[in-house]
């Protein structure tokens, strides 16, 4: 299996030497599956993590898994399913509850804008009701004006023509 799989020179990392062999060979008699990809994610499940990958060779490394440490291999557990599932579920819940607050708060701002909006639509109705006594109560001083013009001219030629006759 040396061809196919090896340890690093140090002893701390398997390398992937030959992935047609595995995959053809070795991971259908003792995984179960014949492609590489699923084989690269159960190191993974295991927190094992990719080391670096020389054109075809694939290295893994855990800090439990050494060459000549096999007494460490029982702190070698799965992963524990849905963590990942928990945390963007947490995160989502978060964003959810951060968008519902600014609905709220958006909510809020809406009706007050639409209570500013009423009252002002009030204020306008009231001015325009003003403006239009004002605009009547102007039409009535220039008939007034006009009226107390023709009273004058009227007694200025009273007075003229007494002056005249006198």
């Amino acid at each position: 299996l040396n061809s196919v799989l090896s340890w690093t020179s140090n002893g701390d990392a398997f390398v992937v030497n030959d992935t047609t062999t595995l995959t053809q060979s070795i991971l259908p008699k003792f995984f179960g599956l014949s492609n590489f990809s699923r084989f690269v994610r159960k190191p993974n499940k295991y927190d094992f993590y990719e080391v670096r990958r020389y054109c075809l060779n694939w290295t893994f490394r855990h800090p439990d898994f050494h060459a000549d440490r096999g007494h460490t291999l029982e702190n070698i557990k799965r992963k524990e399913p849905g963590r990942r599932r928990k945390q963007s579920l947490l995160r989502i819940n978060t964003c959810r509850v951060c968008i519902a607050t600014q609905i709220s708060v958006q909510l809020v701002e809406l009706e007050r804008l639409r209570q500013s909006q009423d009252s002002t639509a009030h204020c306008l109705g009231r001015l325009e009701g003003n403006y239009t006594c004002a605009l009547e109560d102007l039409v009535d001083c220039d008939q007034n004006i006009s009226k107390q013009e023709n009273v004058m001219q009227f007694v200025v030629q009273y007075i003229q023509q007494g002056a005249q006759c006198g």
